[in-house]
């Protein structure tokens, strides 16, 4: 059995609000972020800054860094919700972390939400980890026997280094009142890097259902906290009750 490295929680040193990006500055120097107003990133090839600005690695080292990178992914999203994220295994010789300092992930829930833009953007690697450890956490408080099934992966390969993982997953769990079963389908897409063979791309691409307006309240209620603002005095986002849409009830036979 592999033994796989325990997450390390995210540290932040400083939380600043400019320009129309909420930015986070956590261990390294790394910036992240969060909610970048009229920006989506997910089209369009990657920037050097984007994939890390590093040299580029050999072709070989670029293969073994990005199937490495997709195996890890397919052994440990099952037990997201036990281990969380998981960067590398101990079995690895050189157990670096399979994603870039600088990944991206990026949603576009199926309606406006203000006060966030249409597409939810988050950067670097902190933050991936904290946004990681909001999802867990935040469906812990409603939900138990949470876990996640691999439906559907699709390895696309395009050209010379062009390479992006598409997974389908279902969430898992049974309702904290009532103990009524709950199902999600997520669809998402890992891109790899060109340059390093790390993911540098996360996009959701789909939530069914879609996360409740409240999982937004409290997103914006952790971005006050950590930032020390005040928050606004009228509620932007409508909130009722539960954490999420009415999910599909899963069949019993």
């Amino acid at each position: 059995m592999r033994m796989l490295k325990p997450p390390t929680a995210p540290t932040f040193t400083a939380f600043t609000l400019r320009r129309g990006f909420i930015h986070l500055n956590g261990q390294g120097g790394l910036r992240g972020a969060l909610c970048r107003r009229g920006h989506n990133s997910a089209s369009g090839p990657p920037s050097k800054e984007q994939t890390d600005g590093p040299e580029e690695v050999s072709d070989t080292e670029w293969e073994i860094r990005s199937g490495r990178a997709i195996a890890l992914l397919r052994e440990t999203l099952p037990d997201f919700f036990k281990v969380g994220l998981v960067e590398n295994s101990t079995e690895d010789e050189n157990p670096g972390s399979i994603y870039s300092p600088r990944i991206q992930l990026l949603y576009t829930p199926p309606a406006h939400l203000p006060p966030f833009p249409p597409t939810l953007h988050i950067e670097g690697l902190p933050l991936y980890h904290a946004s990681s450890m909001f999802v867990r956490h935040t469906l812990n408080m409603f939900y138990t026997d949470l876990s996640v099934e691999l439906r559907r992966m699709h390895d696309v390969k395009g050209a010379r280094r062009d390479r992006k993982f598409m997974i389908g997953t279902a969430v898992l769990g049974k309702s904290r009142m009532g103990s009524t079963r709950v199902e999600w389908d997520v669809t998402s897409t890992y891109h790899i890097s060109p340059l390093t063979g790390l993911i540098y791309r996360h996009v959701v691409e789909s939530i069914h259902p879609a996360p409740h307006s409240s999982i937004y309240d409290t997103l914006a209620s952790t971005i006050t906290r950590l930032s020390g603002l005040k928050p606004d005095p009228t509620p932007s986002v409508p909130s009722t009750c539960g954490a999420m849409a009415e999910p599909e009830k899963r069949n019993r036979r």
